[in-house]
């Protein structure tokens, strides 16, 4: 098998009855070297996970202590490589320093991008002004807000590699100058996500992680009142309007705003630095090979689960 495969393949499912993030769902590679000893405890972990519910994105869950002995032991499995730092999709590369990489990177890693975006920062944030700070179609993402008051809008230009026709109308300059740094840092990177980002008020969103190690977050900055931050792992920051913060979305992140006015960012998500060719072509096998499994996966339930019962 390659080693660029990670042997054990863990993703988080969300039950959004009973739990939320609160069990391992652990699916092994029909490529894996892994010991039967390991599998056992990788399934005991499992057990442990919903025995105990602990909450794996530690947002005031009771049990914190006893979901850190499972970051702990899935670290120790090989699962991931730190307990910081675990997204759906964990990938180990040709080159190890950039499996990891540092919560915050630095903008010289991004440069042409980065560049690109701080150039054009005042066209973007003019036409955000002209839709009166919102974009016309947006998303309300509840799922990780922390409570208390709030809403976090999001509207996509790009998700999934597929373009938002609509807001790309009515956004037309910040649409062109995001599909230059599609073409040139983004070309068919998995679960890329090119979105404006509104926090109003109140707004506090609780610890979690991004859905693979595989890119980087690049955040501009259009509106920073003061009373906002990041913390991403064990290291906080904050924005600067006009500026980029590029951030590794894989770890453990929180996010707030205890200002009175809205935040703005623009998100742009790029191959992360220090990838090869061979490391991309992988990624993108890899999400293609999960995407056939789910297509394949619907299709059966449409059919009412005939392939299961032949």
């Amino acid at each position: 098998s390659e080693p660029f495969y990670f042997e054990k393949n863990l993703q988080l499912a969300s039950l959004r009855v009973m739990l939320v993030h609160s069990f391992f769902d652990i699916v092994f590679d029909e490529r894996t070297t892994s010991s039967q000893a390991d599998k056992r405890r990788a399934i005991e972990m499992l057990g442990q996970a919903l025995e105990s519910r602990a909450d794996l994105q530690e947002d005031g869950s009771k049990d914190k202590e006893s979901a850190w002995r499972l970051y702990n032991g899935a670290v120790a499995l090989g699962i991931w490589s730190l307990p910081d730092q675990r997204p759906q999709h964990y990938f180990t590369f040709e080159e190890h320093n950039s499996t990891q990489g540092d919560p915050f990177p630095s903008t010289d890693l991004y440069r042409g991008a980065v560049d690109l975006l701080e150039k054009d920062w005042d066209t973007i944030r003019r036409e955000l002004i002209l839709h009166k700070k919102f974009p016309g179609k947006m998303d309300i993402d509840r799922e990780h807000l922390a409570g208390g008051g709030g809403r976090w809008l999001q509207a996509d230009f790009l998700l999934h590699n597929q373009w938002d026709d609509d807001n790309a109308a009515k956004f037309p300059q910040t649409a062109a100058i995001l599909k230059q740094i599609y073409d040139e840092y983004a070309k068919d990177l998995p679960d890329a996500i090119f979105q404006m980002s509104t926090m109003t008020k109140g707004t506090k969103v609780r610890p979690h992680c991004g859905s693979g190690n595989h890119k980087a977050r690049l955040h501009l900055a259009l509106y920073i009142p003061t009373g906002v931050g990041i913390k991403i792992a064990n290291d906080t920051s904050c924005w600067a309007n006009g500026k980029v913060l590029p951030v590794d979305d894989s770890y453990v992140h929180s996010v707030w705003n205890d200002s009175n006015e809205p935040r703005t960012v623009l998100i742009v998500d790029v191959w992360k630095a220090g990838l090869t060719e061979n490391d991309k072509e992988k990624v993108k096998q890899y999400f293609s090979g999960r995407d056939r499994h789910l297509m394949s996966s619907s299709n059966q339930i449409a059919g009412g689960g005939e392939a299961a019962n032949k």
